[in-house]
């Protein structure tokens, strides 16, 4: 068993990096002035060879999973789901001798979509959950969450996203590749989140950016680069407050 770890940490790097190197994520949250409201998911990701599954589980691109992870809060009426789009496309891949011998240097400006060439086909898939109170969002909102809400006057929402720890200092140099690797490719890509409240209302963060639409409303941006994921030293916290103004 000793021996085989190194190898089940290599193939876990090399999933990382296969898969954080195509995936695309935007999260848009809403809240009304009552504070229900929606958030809409975008996504893109990889799917497994002649198969509509994605190759990230949490991320569904089949409808009836999608409604599947939401189905006990359907069921309570504490939600509602509205599936957009779920679109298929596919990227030509030319042949696998002619890629190794034109493949471009790692450090080349010609290497940046190298990454999708890793796969063939793709899902990109956008839908809402609209909910009636925000405490729902501890089970509609990926990671770990927590919401906090007294009456009208005071909602707190804390999300972790969980890094991973980096190699020891002894790592053969195997694994050390693969990790420089995985690094390389999540840097070209990021999650994105918007939060946006009614004027009634206003909010602070330790994330991103806030300011105001032409309608009033609050937003907040925050770009969250899928590289932190490997190299932050704790895991990554997040608290958004909401208050009346």
């Amino acid at each position: 068993m000793r021996g085989r770890k190194p190898a089940l940490l290599l193939c876990l790097g090399l999933l990382i990096s296969f898969s954080g190197g195509c995936f695309d994520y935007k999260e848009s949250l809403h809240f009304n002035a009552d504070l229900s409201g929606y958030v809409e998911f975008q996504y893109r990701v990889p799917l497994y060879p002649e198969q509509d599954r994605s190759l990230i589980s949490y991320f569904p691109v089949r409808r009836e999973l999608i409604q599947e992870r939401y189905a006990s809060l359907i069921k309570r009426n504490a939600v509602r789901l509205e599936i957009q789009s779920i679109e298929m496309e596919s990227v030509g891949l030319p042949d696998l001798e002619q890629v190794q011998n034109d493949a471009p240097a790692p450090d080349s400006p010609d290497a940046d979509g190298e990454d999708e060439m890793i796969f063939r086909r793709f899902a990109r898939v956008r839908y809402r959950v609209f909910f009636k109170s925000p405490t729902s969002l501890e089970q509609i909102l990926p990671g770990k969450v927590q919401v906090r809400q007294r009456a009208r006057r005071f909602l707190q929402i804390e999300r972790t996203f969980v890094v991973t720890q980096g190699l020891a200092d002894n790592a053969n140099r195997i694994l050390t590749g693969a990790y420089r690797t995985t690094r390389e490719l999540l840097d070209k890509h990021a999650m994105q989140f918007q939060v946006t409240v009614d004027e009634s209302w206003t909010m602070a963060s330790n994330r991103g950016e806030t300011g105001a639409d032409q309608e009033g409303e609050k937003k907040l941006r925050w770009h969250l680069p899928l590289e932190r994921t490997l190299y932050d030293q704790k895991n990554i916290e997040w608290r958004l407050i909401i208050v009346p103004r």
